[in-house]
C-alpha cells in the first residue's frame, strides 16, 4: 500500500513538473467501422528529468491507455535531452473506455460519439498538444466542432471543448 501511495505521489509530483515542458502532437484516424488508429510524437525539454523519470512516467500513460482498450506501443526517439518518444496504437472507438489523460468519451447513439481530448497544459494555460484528423481512402468518421463544423486539426487542444464523432 505504501508503495502504491509513493507511486502515485511521485507520478503527481511528475506531471507537474512536465507543465510547460511537454509538447504532444496525435494523428488520428477513424475509419467507418470504428476501428482506429493513432501515431504520437512527444518531445521533454525539461532539462531536470532523467531517462528513468520520463520512463516510468510515459509507462504509467501506456498503462492507462493499455486498460481502457488500446494496443500501444512506445518507443524511444531520443533518450538525451530533448527527450523524444514516439507512439502508436490502435483499438476500436466503438469499444474502448476513457483514458482521463487523454481525451474523456462518451456515447451518443450508435453513429455518434462524443469526445474531450485533454491537453498536455503549458504556462500560460495555453496547451502543448495539436492534433491532426485524417479520414481513410474509403472515407471514416468526421470530428465535429461545437457549431457543426467538420475539425482536421486541432492546434492548441482545449480541455473544455468538446467534439463529436460521426460515422
Amino acid at each position: 500500500m505504501y508503495l502504491n501511495l509513493k507511486m502515485l505521489v511521485s507520478t503527481i509530483f511528475l506531471i507537474t513538473f512536465l507543465t510547460g515542458c511537454w509538447k504532444q502532437s496525435d494523428v488520428v484516424t477513424i475509419k467507418s467501422d470504428g476501428s482506429t488508429e493513432f501515431e504520437t510524437d512527444i518531445v521533454i525539454t525539461e532539462k531536470g528529468f532523467t531517462t528513468k523519470d520520463v520512463e516510468e512516467l510515459t509507462s504509467e500513460f501506456v498503462k492507462g491507455l493499455k486498460s481502457a482498450g488500446w494496443q500501444v506501443e512506445k518507443k524511444w526517439v531520443s533518450k538525451s535531452v530533448p527527450f523524444k518518444l514516439s507512439f502508436s496504437g490502435r483499438g476500436n472507438i466503438r469499444q474502448v473506455k476513457s483514458a482521463s489523460d487523454f481525451y474523456k468519451i462518451q456515447k451518443i447513439n450508435e453513429d455518434t460519439y462524443s469526445i474531450r481530448f485533454v491537453p498536455a497544459e503549458a504556462k500560460g494555460g495555453k496547451s502543448s498538444r495539436s492534433m491532426q484528423f485524417k479520414r481513410g481512402f474509403f472515407g471514416g468518421a468526421k470530428i465535429i466542432d461545437e457549431r457543426g463544423n467538420e475539425v482536421k486539426a486541432i492546434d492548441n487542444v482545449l480541455g473544455n471543448q468538446t467534439y463529436k464523432i460521426v460515422f
